[in-house]
C-alpha cells in the first residue's frame, strides 16, 4: 500500500455526439461508486461548456478531484479502459480524454502539474 495522493484539475472529454459523452460520464460514475483511489468528476455534461472541434468531435470539460496510490498516473492511465469494460457497447465509439491537472501527496513533498491525453488502443 503506498501513500494517498490528492490531485484536482480538469478533464476534457472528446466523443463524436455529446449523447456519447453523457453516456461515458453515466458509465465513469458507476464504476466510480466503488472505486477505492477514486476520481470523482464534478458536475454534469450538460452544464459544461461544450465544443465542436475541428475534426467534428464534441468536447465537454469537468473539473475533477482524484485520489490515488503514491499518485494518479493509474486512475488516468485506466479512466477510459474501464468505461470501456463496463460497457463494451462503446468500444465502437472514437473517444479521448485529456487530464489537465495537479497532483500532491503531502507526506513526502511531492508536487506534479501534468496535462495527459489518453485514447484506448481499440479506437479509431
Amino acid at each position: 500500500m503506498g501513500n494517498i495522493s490528492d490531485a484536482f484539475g480538469k478533464v476534457t472529454i472528446s466523443a463524436p455526439t455529446f449523447s456519447d459523452i453523457e453516456v461515458l460520464v453515466a458509465t465513469h460514475r458507476v464504476i466510480n461508486e466503488k472505486a477505492w483511489t477514486p476520481t470523482t468528476l464534478n458536475g454534469s455534461p450538460s452544464e459544461a461548456d461544450c465544443i465542436t472541434t475541428k475534426e467534428g468531435f464534441v468536447s465537454v470539460t469537468l473539473p475533477f478531484t482524484a485520489c490515488g496510490n503514491w499518485n494518479i498516473r493509474e486512475n488516468i492511465d485506466s479512466f477510459l479502459i474501464n468505461i470501456l469494460k463496463q460497457d463494451s457497447t462503446l468500444g465502437d465509439i472514437p473517444m479521448s480524454a485529456t487530464f489537465d491537472y495537479v497532483d500532491a501527496e503531502s507526506g513526502v513533498n511531492f508536487i506534479y502539474k501534468a496535462t495527459v491525453n489518453i485514447v484506448p488502443q481499440n479506437n479509431h
